[in-house]
Order: C-alpha cells, then sequence, then structure tokens
C-alpha cells in the first residue's frame, strides 16, 4: 500500500461522489433486562445522545479526509450532514427533509442489537420534484471543471430512480467508478468501473458464477472492468478481457461492517486518479478496507495505518484525526534518559512523532564529541521503541518548519530549554525533568576512557 502513499503528494486530484447521502446515529445502550410487556429486550441508555457521523455517499467522501484529495459531494443532503462534511466541499449539495437516517443500537463493545430506519421512498419527494432535483444535480456535475475520478454511489433510496443514460455527457478523460444497488443496470452504459459485492452482482446479473455476472455487466454497461467484491474472501473481476482474482493470505473477523462497500470504493478511486493498475488498486483497497473494518463508527483510515513502517512522510501527518505529541532532538545513542522523555511525551496525546536532526543539521552544531550513529541508524533505533508512533527528519538548523507543517498538538522539550524552538506554534508545551546520570555526552566519554 505503500504506492499509493508515495503518490498522493505527486499532485491533488479532484474526486467527485454523486449518490445518496444518509446519517447513521450510532447509540450506545445496555440490554440487560427483558419487557414485562413483550419478550422483547429493554434498551437503557444513560443520555439520548448518538454518535452521528455521515454514511452513504457522504461516508465515501469522509474516507478521503486523511488523504491529499480535493473531494465535491452531490446529494440531498441537511444541517446536520454539512456540518459533520468538515473540509469536504459540497459541490451540489441540495437541502431536504428527507435524508435517510439509520439508528443503530449497540451494547458492550459494539455488539449490535437492532436497527431503525428512518426514510421514506424518494426522499418523501413526488415523481415530478424528485426529477427536477435530480436535473439540478446532474447539470451541475456536467457544468464542473472535469474531475479525475467521479464515484456514484447509489443506496437505492431514489436519487437515481428513473435515470436513463447519463455518464457519456461527462467529460471523456474522467474515470467513472459506479457502486450499484438496483436494476436497470443499463444505465450505467459507458462507466470505466462497475463494483457490486457479491449478492448484488448475483441479484443483478441472475448468475452465481463470478465469471458469467462479469461478462453480464460488461455486456450490458459496456464497461472497461468489473469488480466484485466478495466480504472477506477477496475481490474478483474482469479487466478488459482478462480475468483476475485477489484472495487475502488470511482471513480476519471484522468489528463492524458498516460502510466497507464506501471504504473500498474510495480507496479505488484513489487509486485510479493516480493512475495505479486497477489489479494492483484492488488489492490496495481490499486491504484498506480491512483496515477500515477493524475499526467502528465508519472511522476513515488514515495514511499512517497502511504505511508499513513507522518512519514516514511528515505531509501524511499534517491530516489527521487524532492527537499528536512532538518531540524533537539528535538521539545519537539511545540511553534511559531518551526512553523516559519519549514515554512522557507519548502520554500527552493518542500519537507521538519524534523529529530527528538529518546528519547535516548536526554537524552544525560545533558539537564536542563527533556524531557516533548517522541518520538511519537513528531512525531505525528510535523506530523500534515502542511509544514512538512515528518517525521523521529535518535537514535545517531547527525543527521550525517541520513543526509548521506538522502542527502538533503538544510539543515536549527537556526542561533545560526555557523557549523552546516552535512553543509559540503549538498549543501546548510540556517540560521534561532531565533523568539524572544519562546523556550522550557522558557516554561517550565513557566510552573514550575505556570505562
Amino acid at each position: 500500500m505503500n504506492e499509493l502513499l508515495e503518490r498522493q503528494f505527486d499532485y491533488r486530484p479532484r474526486v467527485a461522489v454523486f449518490g445518496d447521502a444518509i446519517l447513521d446515529e450510532y447509540y450506545e445502550v445496555s440490554a440487560n433486562r427483558v419487557s414485562p410487556e413483550f419478550p422483547i429486550p429493554v434498551l437503557r441508555a444513560d443520555k439520548d445522545e448518538p454518535c452521528v457521523v455521515l454514511g452513504g455517499a457522504a461516508n465515501v467522501c469522509r474516507q478521503f479526509s486523511n488523504f491529499n484529495f480535493d473531494v465535491s459531494l452531490f446529494a440531498l443532503t441537511n444541517d446536520k450532514i454539512k456540518n459533520l462534511a468538515g473540509d469536504i466541499d459540497m459541490g451540489c449539495c441540495i437541502p431536504s427533509s428527507g435524508v435517510p437516517i439509520k439508528k443503530r443500537f449497540y451494547s458492550g463493545e459494539g455488539f449490535p442489537l437492532c436497527r431503525l430506519d428512518i426514510e421514506g421512498d424518494d426522499y418523501n419527494l413526488d415523481a415530478e420534484s424528485l426529477k427536477s432535483l435530480q436535473g439540478r444535480l446532474l447539470d451541475n456535475l456536467f457544468s464542473s471543471d472535469p474531475f479525475s475520478v467521479i464515484v456514484f454511489s447509489d443506496y437505492n433510496k431514489g436519487l437515481f430512480k428513473g435515470l436513463g443514460e447519463f455518464i457519456s455527457k461527462l467529460d471523456e478523460s474522467t474515470i467513472t467508478i459506479v457502486d450499484p444497488k438496483k436494476l436497470p443496470v443499463e444505465r450505467w452504459r459507458g462507466c470505466t468501473i462497475i463494483k457490486p459485492n457479491a449478492q448484488e452482482a448475483r441479484d443483478m446479473s441472475g448468475h452465481s458464477d463470478w465469471r458469467l455476472q462479469c461478462e453480464y455487466f460488461m455486456r450490458e454497461t459496456g464497461c472497461q472492468a468489473v469488480v466484485i467484491t466478495q466480504a472477506g474472501d477477496g475481490v474478483v473481476g474482469n479487466v478488459e478481457g482478462g480475468w483476475f482474482e485477489y484472495r487475502p493470505p488470511s482471513k480476519k473477523t471484522p468489528r463492524s461492517v458498516v460502510g466497507a462497500g464506501d471504504a473500498f470504493i474510495a480507496f479505488l478511486a484513489m487509486c485510479m486518479a493516480h493512475s495505479i493498475d486497477i489489479r494492483r488498486a484492488v488489492e490496495i483497497s481490499f486491504e484498506a478496507c480491512s483496515l477500515y473494518v477493524d475499526q467502528l463508527y465508519n472511522y476513515p483510515v488514515h495514511p499512517s495505518q497502511i504505511s508499513s513502517s513507522k518512519i514516514v512522510d511528515p505531509r501524511i501527518l499534517s491530516r489527521r484525526d487524532f492527537s499528536l505529541s512532538f518531540a524533537n532532538g539528535c538521539f545519537d545513542i539511545l540511553h534511559p534518559g531518551h526512553v523516559a522523555m519519549l514515554e512522557f511525551a507519548k502520554s500527552k496525546a493518542e500519537r507521538l512523532v519524534v523529529a530527528l536532526n538529518s546528519d547535516r543539521s548536526i554537524s552544525k552544531q560545533n558539537k564536542s564529541h563527533g556524531m557516533v550513529n548517522d541518520l538511519p541508524f537513528r531512525k531505525s533505533m528510535v523506530a523500534a521503541l515502542g511509544c514512538v508512533d512515528f518517525v521523521v527528519d529535518f535537514d535545517e538548523d531547527t525543527p521550525c518548519e517541520l513543526i509548521k507543517k506538522i502542527m502538533p498538538d503538544v510539543l515536549v522539550k527537556g526542561s533545560d530549554w526555557i523557549a523552546p524552538v516552535g512553543s509559540n506554534l503549538v498549543g501546548e508545551v510540556c517540560s521534561f525533568g532531565l533523568v539524572g546520570g544519562h546523556s550522550t555526552t557522558s557516554l561517550v566519554e565513557k566510552i573514550r576512557r575505556g570505562l
């Protein structure tokens, strides 16, 4: 998956998501008794304040939030969706009182008890009103500057009802990815990729064999590729006549599969926007989706989760959804004082990033002793510490520019620093008392004396 990470800063692709936006409400309840009125469980909550997150097409947009993309949503929405959207561009979002709401009730560690869907057919709109709003959304999509990728997220709520072929009106260079739910499949004629799940592929094609399903979708839509997700079993499909299968090396039990298709199609769109081969894109999307389903509440995957190393590009930390503590230094020879300070720094936030001076940066400090270890060695040693989440480096005299780029929540320095560099840029500065008897200088002197 590092291929996606390495390419995401080459440029900032424009992506549109057109489809059914949904609100997901999660209620934490207890269910430890049966109702005396009917043989049903009684759900009890301390407060009526659910965790409200974006669902459907809006959740697809949310999955881009930690990556370097310019994402626009085209949907029927309400004030709650707009408030939750953050930096998602509401490309064309028409207010609607009929936005579907899914209330999910969970007990304990994410154990699902029941779900209540609050929605009417076709957003509670009559045929004429629905057609008018569909036209407004499509007109805005067609008149927008070209997008690298457009995702059509169909949750069968009515937004695509009655539409004929319309994809051919888009810019020819735009990659279009369809996540379909129901027939008629002909409305998607001209799309680049169509991505049903196994159940949808079976229901729409009438075939149980996935190869016949692919042939059906390619014949009916003229698409270039069919990608069929088969839950934890992997992904199968056809790319311009060539069959492919991706089977994960091992299967895992997910914590929640809510919105798994949204995560998959979002990462597929990311990969396609960066011209990653579709077969490789399918593997990346599946692995990213495996991380997504290990979380609750439609939580978006962060680039750090898909990195195979703690040593990262600092730019991935500028877009994050966790608190970050920052510590810096040379860390030439690790000693107990270093470890104690870094453990202290980790306690101040959810994650810890450690910034190391480059060899060139250290050479300009006129240290009384020469450096023992070079930068790659020092980075690997710091990364091996359990309290450290990320390791970065800087070539300047001070980490000031790096701090501006990352904008950590907490800055941690030793108590011998009265006004550490970057203290005016962060919300909190924490001082760590030095551990007596431990310093790199004293260690070097001991070695020189042969002690």
